[in-house]
């Protein structure tokens, strides 16, 4: 019989686990299951999202979950340890969940300190909680944070054929959204940046190449504000490949969703010109065009993917959808 996690997740919802005496709020994501108790949250990958396995990254095999789960939870620790605390085994029981070794251990989860869902930075930008000098302390909070996990790359990486590879995983990502995102639409769009980068070749080849790091999965999802400081979340990339990016890919992406979700402008160049300036690195905005169309592309379907579990990200989901629709138009008339 395959393997399923129904049991131990089951078992989660119902509270039973070392420690805990209520029953926790259970969060969905595409690839996870998230449990958050009073004071603890727990998180461990699926094996089972079919259209992830095919298209992203295979994690139907225990093996292949297990060594993906400590390279994420080692790479957050290191940009935030008062977040991710420890990495630990599971096993179901008949009467509960129990810690065991690896080597014994059904999943493996990461545990994290539980934060208050008001400072996510997504849900300040909706209620209008950021301001244009927040705007700059979180995109300064930005390098410094990834100043902790940028560690020397390998050889031979060329940008020219790393975001043609990000352009087709961009499709297929929307892709899974076909019924709100048209494929006629997701094709224009793939098609404005494969144009852009063969234009650029020499750029991509050139200076993006010589400006390539690691990155992480950064949106506003993913980012804690509170009392002026910024701490990243969860921000292993879900694909590996996606690690290494042009440098100022991440805040890019934070960028425009503070720009979407805010309506303002200001806060896009503030949060750059911040990172900037922790990071000591120069981002070429002659690229914002660009990459505001890239960001939009992964985060339009991921809020739809979150509506499917979640009826109030419907609203965001349609505005990022919209704003891209309208950036995009306008670009191309220009």
């Amino acid at each position: 019989m395959a393997y399923t996690q129904e049991g131990l997740v089951a078992l989660m919802k119902q509270g039973k686990a070392p420690g805990e005496t209520h029953a926790p709020k259970h969060i969905e994501t595409f690839i996870s299951n998230v449990f958050l108790f009073d004071d603890r949250v727990y998180k461990f990958y699926k094996n089972d999202n079919q259209t992830f396995n095919e298209s992203f990254q295979d994690f139907s095999s225990k093996d292949a979950r297990f060594r993906f789960t400590e390279k994420d939870f080692a790479w957050n620790h290191a940009s935030t340890p008062s977040v991710y605390t420890e990495l630990i085994g599971v096993r179901a029981q008949e009467d509960g969940v129990v810690f065991v070794p690896r080597e014994e251990a059904e999943e493996l989860v990461i545990t994290m300190n539980r934060v208050d869902t008001h400072d996510i930075l997504f849900e300040k930008l909706l209620r209008g909680a950021i301001t244009r000098d927040d705007a700059f302390a979180i995109g300064k909070g930005l390098g410094e944070s990834l100043q902790k996990v940028r560690t020397p790359l390998p050889g031979g990486l060329n940008y020219d054929e790393i975001f043609q590879d990000r352009i087709d995983d961009a499709r297929a990502w929307m892709r899974v959204m076909e019924h709100r995102i048209p494929s006629a639409e997701i094709d224009t769009y793939c098609a404005y940046m494969t144009d852009f980068r063969e234009q650029h070749r020499a750029l991509f080849t050139g200076e993006l190449t010589a400006a390539l790091a690691y990155g992480g999965d950064i949106h506003s999802h993913n980012a804690l504000y509170t009392g002026g400081t910024l701490y990243l979340m969860d921000t292993y990339s879900p694909k590996e490949a996606w690690l290494i990016e042009y440098h100022g890919t991440p805040v890019y992406r934070l960028a425009a969703d503070m720009w979407v979700l805010s309506g303002e402008r200001e806060f896009f160049d503030a949060c750059i010109a911040g990172y900037e300036e922790s990071s000591g690195l120069t981002v070429n905005r002659a690229l914002d065009d660009l990459y505001v169309v890239y960001a939009l592309t992964i985060a339009a379907p991921y809020h739809y993917m979150l509506e499917q579990n979640d009826a109030t990200k419907k609203d965001a989901a349609d505005r990022i959808h919209t704003f891209l629709r309208e950036h995009f138009s306008a670009l191309i008339k220009t």
